[in-house]
């Protein structure tokens, strides 16, 4: 799954009061693609708008290891671009 989607996925069950257990372990797997493309936990708690905790996020991403960090640098620099 490329990085937009992940992203996007992530933001609907946040947005959510309760989760079922397979959305909240989709959740959790979304978090650890995220992380692995490059994102970091304060970046991800941004994107839930802060419906888990950086702890938490950092408890789920545990000993998660970026392997494509290069490619988050040019999307969030392609943003600031876009914006400015």
């Amino acid at each position: 799954m490329d990085l937009e989607l992940a992203a996007k996925e992530l933001k609907m069950p946040a947005s959510r009061d309760r989760l079922s257990p397979s959305e909240f372990e989709r959740a959790k797997h979304l978090m650890v693609e995220l992380k692995q493309r490059g994102m970091s936990n304060p970046e991800i708690v941004e994107l839930t708008g802060g419906r888990w905790s950086e702890s938490t996020v950092k408890g789920y991403t545990k000993d998660v290891r970026t392997s494509d960090s290069e490619l988050w640098k040019s999307t969030t620099a392609l943003f600031s671009e876009m914006l400015s």
